[in-house]
């Protein structure tokens, strides 16, 4: 294969991993896992960003909150959305890499 091509090839897999490394690409991403919960969504994800060791960072845009925790280099590897429902809120996992993700800890805070 010329090394022209091999270029090519390259840049077409970095840019298609580079899709789910940004919390908006991870938002897109599909869902993991999922944990239901009586508590409220801000209640829940409050408890789950205290409890999780990878220093997640918490945000939220009024109703919905979210976790996002990075890698060493600073890019988004999993996020944790938690959405209001009528019996309390439930958090649903999307990831680029499946370890780690805080699961059993996301289900203690539930």
């Amino acid at each position: 294969m010329p090394s022209g091509m091999k270029r090519c090839w390259i840049l077409a897999i970095v840019a298609l991993a580079g899709c789910a490394t940004s919390a908006q690409g991870l938002l897109e991403s599909p869902i993991e896992a999922e944990v239901t919960s009586t508590k409220t969504a801000q209640v829940f994800a409050t408890c789950v960003v205290e409890t999780l060791s990878f220093g997640g960072q918490l945000r939220s845009d009024g109703t919905k909150y979210w976790v996002i925790r990075n890698n060493v280099y600073g890019a988004p590897i999993s996020r944790w959305d938690f959405i209001p429902t009528d019996s309390g809120s439930r958090a649903e996992l999307r990831t680029s890499i499946n370890i780690n993700t805080g699961k059993g800890k996301v289900e203690a805070c539930a």
